[in-house]
C-alpha cells in the first residue's frame, strides 16, 4: 500500500512536470474538464469494479492516472490565470495612474527602490478598470485582464544621499537613504504614474531566466515610476495592522533595524541574509566567497536554519511547560512543545521570506508531527513526496527551481545513506562528541558527494573544498552566528559581538577561495547525462557493498567530463567556427569558437556599481559552453556599452591576450585574469592576422594612420574591425564594433569588394549614423544581426537603417527579440541554418516573438524621430555612448 502511494505522489509530480514542459499553455477547457473528471472516476472504480480489481497495482493504477492527469491540469489552470493577466503590448510603455498596495520587501541600490504592487486599479485617458477586471481596448485581446501584481522601480532624481557605511579592513559599500517622503513601506497604499511593459529579459546559454522567475512570483509586468509631467506620488492609505503585507512590514524594520545599529556591511549583510532571507543585503564580493566555498546555503535561510528555530522554540516550551501541573493535566508537555516547535518554525518560514527550502521544511515538520501525535509510522520516502507534493500543490513552478531540487535531494540522500551514528547512554563526554563528530563528517560527506551533480547541473561548478569549509563552517553557523543573530532581533546589541567571529571566518573562507582549485568548473550537459549522473550520485551513498557502488562510476563520466554527444552546444570540428552572438541589451559581445580556440569581442555594459553583462551574462555563458580560457579578448573600443563587463570575464576567466583600441594605461589592461596574470595586450591594427584551427581571424581596422590621428578621431570609428572566415569556405562573418559612416567609407575606398562577408554584425547598434549604404555594397551580407536591447532609449535599431537591409532583401536578426543568435558554419548559409535561443528553450511564461520579418512603416519611422527629438531635450548625451 505504501509503494502504491508513492506511486501516486509521483504520478501527480510527473503530471506538472509534463505541464512544465509547454510552449504553449492558454487553453483552460482540458484543465477544468479533467480536474472534474479524474475525482469521478476515481470514485466510479472504487464502486463499481470488482473486490480483486481494487487491490495490488490494478487498484492502484486509476489513482496514478487521475494524479497524472490532475497534476498537470492543477498547474495549467493556473498558467492560464497568470497568462492571461500579461500586460497588453499596445499599452507597452503608455504612462497609466496606477494604485495599489506594496506588497514585498523593497530592493534598495545605487540607482532607486524596487518593489512589489498588488494592483487595485489602473487608470488611463480617464477610464479605470480593477485588478482581474478585462480590458477593453482596441488591439487588447478580450481573455486579456489587468494583472493582480506587477514589479515597479522607483528612482526620481536627487532623492538618493549617500550615507558612511565604513568597515575596519573591509571595503565599504555605497548606502543610500531615501527621504521619508518617497520612501515605499509593505502595507501602504500609492497611486503612481508608472510606465509598465510585460516581463522580458534576457535569453542566452547558462543565464539566468527573469521571465520565469518574474511569472513564478505571479508578476506580469515591470516598470518604473514616471514623475516628470506627471502627478506627484501620492500615499493614498498608511499601514494597518489588518494589512496582508503585515509580515514583509515586520521584514523591514528588522532590516532597517540591522542596519541601523550594525554599520559594517559584511556584518550587517550577514545578519540580515540570515534572519529574514533578504540575500541581497550580502556584498558581491562575499558571495562569490561563499559560492567558490560551497557554504553560499548558510548564509541564506535553509532547512537547517527553520529546524533549528522550530527546535529551540519546542525546547523553550517544553522547559516552561513542565513547571505547571495544570497546563501538563491539559495538555500532555511533549504535545505543546511539538505544536509550538512547528508554529514557531511556522512563523520564522514566514518572517524568512517562505523560499523553497523553508516551505519543504514546514510542511515536513507538519507531516512529522502529525506522525507523532496520531502514532503513526510512515517511511521517510513517503513523507518527502508528499513534501513534495504540498510544495508544487503551492508553486507548480517550484519544480524549475535549483532550491527544490538541492533541497529534497539534501534530505533524500541523508535519509538513503543510513542513520546517523548516536552515542550510547552513559558514555563520557569525549565519547559523545567523537560520535557527534563523525556524525558530522558523515553528513558533510554524504552532502557533498551526492549533490556535486546537482551542482553541476545548474551552476556548471563544484567546490572543491566545500567539504572542509562545511566540516567547520556548519557547527559554527548553527551553534552560534546563526542563534545570536536571531537573539539580536530582540537585543540588538548582541549583533556587534558577532563582528570578530564573522570578519575571522570570511577571512579563512576568502583564503579558500583563492586556492587555484577551489572550485571545479563544468559544462552544461544533455538532460540524459545529467539524469544519469544523478542516478550515479544516488546510487554511490546507497547503503550496499562498495563493490556494488563503483558500478555507478561510469555513469558519472559524461557529466564529469563533457563531450560532444553529451553537450548541447559541444565546439565545432576543424575548419569550422561557431558563432554567438550574446543577448547582452544595449551593447555588443560575440564568441567565436574554433576545434580548439575562443574569441570574445566585447564584453556588454556596466549596468551599476556592482552589476554588469560580464558578471551577469557572460561568466555563466562560457562555464555553460565548457569554455576553460580565452585564446583573446578583443576589445573594439572603450564605450561602456563594449568594455564595461569585461574586468569581470578577465577576473572570472583565464585570458591569454588582450586586444583592443584602449588607451594605454586603460584600467583594464591592470585587471589580473583567474590565473592571477595580466593578459598581454595588442593594439588593433589593420593588417593583423592569425589562423586557429582552418579558422582566418584578420584585423580590418583601425589603419596606423588613425592611431596617428587619434586625438582627432572618436572612440567610435576607433573600433577594432574583425573578418572571421574559416579557409577554403565561402562563410564568413564580420565585427564592425561602432564604426560610423566616415570609417565605413574609408574602409570600402581601401579594401572594397574584399570586405564581403555573409553574416555582418550590424555598426553601432543600428544607429543611423552608421550602416550606409557604400558599406552594404560592399559588404553584401546575406544576414544582419542588430545587438540592441529591447525599447532602449536611443531608437535602436533606426528605421531608416533596417530599411536599408531591408531594400537589400537581407534577413535581420534582433537579439532583443531572439535571444543569443547561434551559427555554425559548417552547417550551411547563416540565413538558413542560423538559430534562436530563445525559440528552442520556448517555454508559455516567455514573451511571444514575432515571426514575420522586421518591417519598418510610416507610423514607426515618425515614432522614432519623435523619440529622439525627446532624447536631446531631456537626456544629456554621455561622453561613452554618443548616439
Amino acid at each position: 500500500m505504501v509503494v502504491h502511494w508513492g506511486a501516486v505522489l509521483l504520478a501527480w509530480l510527473a503530471g506538472v512536470a509534463m505541464q512544465l514542459q509547454q510552449a504553449d499553455a492558454r487553453e483552460a477547457r482540458a484543465a477544468v474538464v479533467l480536474l472534474l473528471a479524474m475525482p469521478m472516476m476515481v470514485l466510479c472504480w472504487r464502486w463499481w469494479a470488482p473486490m480483486p480489481w481494487r487491490r495490488g497495482w490494478i487498484g492502484a493504477s486509476p489513482w496514478c492516472i487521475a494524479a497524472l492527469a490532475m497534476g498537470w491540469a492543477w498547474t495549467q489552470w493556473l498558467a492560464v490565470d497568470r497568462l492571461a493577466q500579461q500586460w497588453p503590448s499596445p499599452m507597452d510603455g503608455e504612462p497609466v495612474l496606477i494604485t495599489g498596495r506594496v506588497d514585498s520587501l523593497p530592493q534598495i541600490s545605487n540607482w532607486g527602490q524596487r518593489f512589489e504592487v498588488e494592483v487595485a486599479s489602473v487608470e488611463r485617458g480617464g477610464r479605470r478598470w480593477a485588478a482581474g477586471q478585462r480590458w477593453q481596448l482596441p488591439g487588447v485581446s478580450e481573455k486579456a485582464v489587468v494583472p493582480a501584481r506587477v514589479s515597479i522601480s522607483w528612482s526620481e532624481p536627487g532623492s538618493f544621499v549617500p550615507l558612511s557605511a565604513k568597515s575596519s579592513g573591509h571595503e565599504a559599500r555605497e548606502v543610500r537613504e531615501i527621504p521619508a517622503a518617497h520612501r515605499v513601506v509593505p502595507g501602504q497604499v500609492w497611486r503612481w504614474t508608472a510606465r509598465l511593459s510585460p516581463p522580458r529579459s534576457l535569453s542566452n546559454p547558462g543565464g539566468f531566466d527573469a521571465e520565469f522567475w518574474l511569472f513564478d512570483r505571479g508578476l506580469r509586468a515591470q516598470g518604473k515610476v514616471v514623475t516628470r509631467d506627471a502627478p506627484a506620488p501620492l500615499l493614498v492609505r498608511p499601514v494597518s495592522w489588518g494589512s496582508p503585507a503585515l509580515i514583509e512590514r515586520w521584514r523591514m524594520t528588522l532590516r532597517d533595524r540591522a542596519l541601523a545599529h550594525v554599520r559594517d556591511p559584511q556584518l550587517s549583510g550577514l545578519i540580515i541574509g540570515l534572519t529574514i532571507g533578504d540575500q541581497s543585503a550580502i556584498t558581491p564580493r562575499d558571495w562569490e566567497v561563499l559560492r567558490d566555498t560551497g557554504t553560499a546555503h548558510l548564509a541564506a535561510i535553509s532547512g537547517t536554519h527553520v529546524t533549528m528555530m522550530g527546535w529551540l522554540v519546542s525546547w523553550l516550551t517544553g522547559h516552561w511547560w513542565r513547571r505547571s501541573w495544570a497546563r501538563m493535566h491539559w495538555l500532555p508537555t511533549p504535545v505543546a512543545s511539538r505544536l509550538a516547535g512547528f508554529v514557531g518554525a511556522l512563523l520564522y518560514a514566514f518572517l524568512s521570506g517562505w523560499g523553497v527550502p523553508a516551505q519543504r521544511t514546514v510542511i515536513m515538520l507538519c507531516v512529522v508531527t502529525w506522525l507523532q501525535l496520531s502514532s503513526r509510522r510512515w517511511p521517510w520516502p513517503l513523507v518527502l513526496l508528499l513534501a513534495a507534493v504540498a510544495v508544487t500543490v503551492l508553486d507548480p513552478w517550484a519544480l524549475l527551481q535549483a532550491g527544490f531540487w538541492l533541497s529534497f535531494a539534501a534530505v533524500g540522500l541523508l535519509m538513503l545513506s543510513g542513520r546517523d551514528e548516536q552515542a550510547a547512554p552513559g558514555l563520557p563526554w569525549p565519547a559523545r562528541v567523537a560520535a557527534a563528530a563523525r556524525t558530522l563528517w558523515r553528513t558533510q560527506w554524504v552532502a557533498w558527494l551526492g549533490l556535486a551533480p546537482l551542482s553541476l547541473v545548474f551552476f556548471q561548478q563544484v567546490s572543491v573544498v566545500g567539504l572542509l569549509a562545511n566540516a567547520v563552517c556548519i557547527p559554527l553557523f548553527t551553534m552560534l552566528i546563526t542563534p545570536l543573530c536571531m537573539i539580536g532581533m530582540a537585543v540588538p546589541a548582541i549583533w556587534q559581538t558577532l563582528a570578530p567571529l564573522v570578519h575571522g571566518t570570511m577571512a579563512v573562507l576568502e583564503a579558500l577561495a583563492q586556492w587555484r582549485w577551489a572550485s571545479v568548473a563544468g559544462a552544461s550537459v544533455a538532460g540524459w547525462a545529467a539524469a544519469l549522473g544523478l542516478l550515479a550520485g544516488a546510487w554511490m551513498l546507497a547503503p550496499v557493498p562498495w563493490r556494488w557502488r563503483v558500478v555507478a562510476l561510469p555513469a558519472l563520466l559524461p557529466l564529469l567530463w563533457p563531450t560532444s554527444w553529451s553537450q548541447p552546444l559541444p565546439s565545432p570540428p576543424m575548419g569550422q567556427m561557431d558563432v554567438l552572438a550574446v543577448d547582452i541589451g544595449q551593447g555588443t559581445s560575440v564568441l567565436v569558437r574554433t576545434a580548439r580556440h575562443a574569441l570574445l569581442y566585447d564584453a556588454g555594459p556596466r549596468i551599476s556599481e556592482d552589476v554588469d553583462a560580464g558578471q551577469r551574462v557572460l561568466v555563466g555563458l562560457l562555464r555553460s559552453l565548457g569554455v576553460g580560457r580565452l585564446d583573446q579578448l578583443m576589445i573594439s573600443h572603450g564605450d561602456n556599452d563594449h568594455v564595461g563587463g569585461a574586468a569581470s570575464v578577465v577576473k572570472a576567466v583565464p585570458v591569454s591576450a588582450l586586444r583592443s583600441s584602449l588607451e594605454a594605461g586603460h584600467e583594464l589592461m591592470q585587471v589580473p585574469d583567474a590565473d592571477g596574470q595580466r593578459p598581454p595586450h595588442t593594439d588593433c591594427v589593420a593588417g593583423q592576422q592569425w589562423v586557429w584551427d582552418g579558422v582566418r581571424f584578420e584585423v580590418l581596422h583601425p589603419t596606423l594612420e588613425n592611431w596617428q590621428g587619434r586625438a582627432r578621431i572618436s572612440d567610435n570609428d576607433m573600433s577594432c574591425v574583425l573578418r572571421i572566415r574559416p579557409e577554403g569556405s565561402t562563410h564568413s562573418l564580420l565585427l564592425t564594433g561602432d564604426i560610423e559612416k566616415v570609417q565605413e567609407a574609408a574602409l570600402v575606398g581601401r579594401l572594397g569588394q574584399a570586405l564581403a562577408s555573409e553574416v555582418l554584425v550590424v555598426p553601432h547598434h543600428g544607429s543611423r549614423t552608421s550602416s550606409t549604404a557604400g558599406l552594404l555594397e560592399a559588404v553584401a551580407p546575406k544576414l544582419a544581426v542588430i545587438q540592441a536591447g529591447a525599447s532602449n532609449r536611443y531608437g535602436h535599431p533606426h528605421p531608416t537603417v533596417v530599411s536599408r537591409y531591408q531594400a537589400r532583401s537581407v534577413p535581420v536578426v534582433e537579439t532583443a527579440h531572439c535571444g543569443a543568435w547561434l551559427w555554425r558554419s559548417g552547417d550551411g548559409p547563416a540565413a538558413e541554418q542560423g538559430r534562436c535561443w530563445r525559440d528552442g528553450i520556448r517555454r508559455y511564461w516567455h514573451a511571444p516573438r514575432a515571426t514575420e520579418p522586421l518591417t519598418v512603416s510610416p507610423a514607426d519611422q515618425a515614432a522614432s524621430e519623435a523619440r529622439e527629438s525627446r532624447l536631446k531635450a531631456r537626456v544629456r548625451p554621455r561622453p561613452d555612448a554618443s548616439r
